[in-house]
């Protein structure tokens, strides 16, 4: 696919550039430093994907690539479930799609600020804890990613908090937001674990906010992993 093709496409929507405020100070006490300082940062215009990536999508870059699954996908990637959001891949897969579409991972300063808006709120919709009508959370599996257009973020993704839990393309240090530049950080240089964003369908309400970040080693793979894209001219 071409880039063209990719900022053309319907499900991608654009965030513009300019700034927003990232993290909390409000955390859980053992993942509130993780979180802070709460800080203006500058991003630069990117597009994302409006929708995580599905098992229809993710099925098809298989096929197109010839691309054997890891043993177990299956299992949890039915072939009746095409539009649940994709799972049990590894960073690495997730980046190698986004490659193959012609996108890239987001950061994780994008992803939040796609997933807050400009005005602090604590999760995608708003302030308002989730419930099921906003999200998939504490649930014994996923739904299809448009089942809660109530839980929009401000601008038009779906499924930002809940459902599935989102690798982006950072590196995670628990200490880097003191230490971050304040325009388009892209994340320590090096490290062990990846950051992942949203919460998913087994956590709790609080692991839903837009400032939490989750964090596993690049080549784990869970039943609640899965991803979205990003592309933007730089």
């Amino acid at each position: 696919r071409s880039r063209l093709l990719a900022i053309s496409d319907a499900t991608m929507v654009k965030i513009p550039s300019g700034p927003f405020i990232r993290g909390s100070e409000r955390g859980q006490p053992n993942a509130r430093s993780e979180e802070s300082p709460q800080q203006t940062l500058n991003i630069s215009a990117f597009f994302i994907d409006r929708l995580p990536v599905t098992v229809r999508q993710f099925r098809a870059y298989l096929a197109a690539t010839a691309i054997e699954p890891s043993a177990g996908w299956e299992r949890h990637n039915a072939e009746d479930e095409p539009d649940f959001p994709v799972v049990y891949v590894t960073w690495d897969e997730a980046a190698a799609y986004a490659k193959w579409a012609g996108k890239r991972l987001l950061t994780e300063a994008e992803w939040e600020k796609a997933a807050r808006g400009t005005d602090a709120r604590e999760f995608p919709w708003g302030d308002e804890l989730p419930d099921a009508e906003l999200a998939c959370f504490q649930s014994e599996g996923r739904s299809p990613v448009f089942s809660h257009p109530m839980g929009a973020s401000p601008g038009g993704c779906l499924d930002m908090a809940g459902n599935a839990f989102e690798w982006v393309q950072d590196w995670y240090n628990r200490d880097y937001y003191s230490v971050s530049p304040d325009t388009d950080p892209k994340g320590p240089n090096v490290g062990s674990k990846k950051v992942l964003r949203g919460g998913s369908f087994v956590h709790e309400a609080f692991a839903l906010r837009v400032a939490t970040r989750g964090r596993y080693a690049p080549n784990e793979r869970r039943a609640n992993h899965g991803f979205r894209c990003a592309w933007s001219l730089t």
